[in-house]
Parts: structure tokens; sequence; C-alpha cells
């Protein structure tokens, strides 16, 4: 890895990425790194293949989209997230209205993993977390596993963000 600043330069099998650094500039964190190519267009309900290689360095500074789903989950997603803060009432009414207002990006092409590792790491064990939401909602990036997991324990942490349940049932008899 090349650190420059803020950010931070790596490469992979596909291409270079640049992501951002946290933590006090010990934690690499790579954000909407394609783990497979979109499974859009004619890719839609096949089997999955590798990424297209890219000659340009990708931004992996942000999460990619998050996938389809429905809006009235994130809405209680984010009731009982706020309820769970201990705040007072008139707090959790301005917070959860707030967060209502951030636009959520969402696509087909959501299948992204965001990596975060210390700056220094070399063949470290490799944590994978799939965010829950019970197969209908959820995001790789919508809860941030500590830097101190990565850093304390000498982990490299990978976020995987899948499609939605009902997009992956659709297809499942088609691939094959």
């Amino acid at each position: 890895m090349e650190v420059s600043g803020r950010s931070v330069l790596a490469k992979t099998e596909s291409g270079s990425v640049r992501g951002r650094l946290e933590a006090k500039r010990s934690i690499a964190v790579f954000s909407g790194i394609p783990y497979v190519a979109p499974p859009i267009g004619p890719k839609r309900w096949r089997a999955p293949s590798p990424p297209e290689p890219w000659s340009e360095v990708l931004d992996a500074r942000k999460p990619g989209p998050r996938a389809f789903q429905r809006r009235a989950q994130t809405e209680d997603f984010i009731r009982l997230l706020v309820a769970g803060l201990g705040l007072p009432p008139w707090k959790r009414r301005v917070m959860q209205t707030g967060l209502k207002l951030v636009p959520l990006k969402q696509s087909e092409d959501c299948l992204t993993v965001n990596v975060r590792t210390p700056v220094e790491a070399v063949d470290l064990p490799v944590m994978v977390w799939i965010h829950g939401g019970d197969h209908t909602d959820g995001a790789g990036s919508d809860i941030s596993v500590p830097d101190e997991y990565a850093a304390g324990f000498g982990l490299c942490v990978g976020h995987v963000q899948l499609s939605a349940w009902p997009v992956r049932l659709l297809g499942a008899s088609r691939v094959g």
C-alpha cells in the first residue's frame, strides 16, 4: 500500500483502488470495490463472473450502492436504532427525521466489498462481515466494524454487500 496524505493506494487483481485513512492514519479503508461483474443486462439471472479489470484508479473512498429494498424497513431500522440510544423523545424525533433525509443510493449493481485493514498489513487473517437485514434490507456499509478489530486484533475485515433476497430468489432457478 502507498500512503499519500489522507488517502491510500492499493493494488487488486482487477486494478488499483484509492481508499482513505482512519484511526490516526493506522487503518486503511477501501469501500465499494466490485467483487463480481455487475449482474445487469445480459448478466442478469446468470452465475456471477469476475469483475472486469479497470485501468484507471478506482475511487474506493465511499461505499457502493445498496441493494434495492423496501423503504419502510429502512425507516423501522432507523427508528429502532435511534430508540436504542437512550435519547430524550425530542432528540429521537430530530435524529429520526434527519436520518430519513439522507439519500440511500440503491442499484442492482451492488455487489461490492468494503475492506478495513491496518496500513502496515501483510498476510493477515481475514474476517468477513455479512450484513444483517433478514435477506430483505441492510447493506455492508450499515454497521462499521470498529477500527479496534482491525488494528487491535491484527485482522483484515471485509464487509460484503449482497443483493436483497427477493432478487436472488427470482434468479435462483435460472443459474446453473
